[in-house]
């Protein structure tokens, strides 16, 4: 049960962390950029050898990961 809530409350930090509002275009476009990049290595980085273990991973980034990628690309038809 605790490992559960554990994965939880990473998996919703993580998307809080992508929702944070930033006003300056150029801090929020750096902050995004980054948080994607980490998501992304984090998600391949997973370990290969339990077949779960990407799914996981996946699920706890994934939202977070959604948001910045929706965000960039937002940014990216404004501009």
């Amino acid at each position: 049960m605790g490992l559960i809530l554990l994965v939880l409350l990473i998996g919703l930090l993580w998307l809080l962390l992508a929702l944070l509002p930033l006003r300056r275009r150029t801090v929020r476009l750096v902050f995004t950029s980054v948080h994607l990049a980490a998501t992304v290595v984090l998600v391949v980085a997973a370990d290969r050898s339990s077949p779960g273990q990407p799914a996981l991973w996946v699920l706890l980034f994934g939202p977070g990961g959604a948001v910045s990628l929706v965000r960039l690309g937002r940014a990216a038809v404004s501009a």
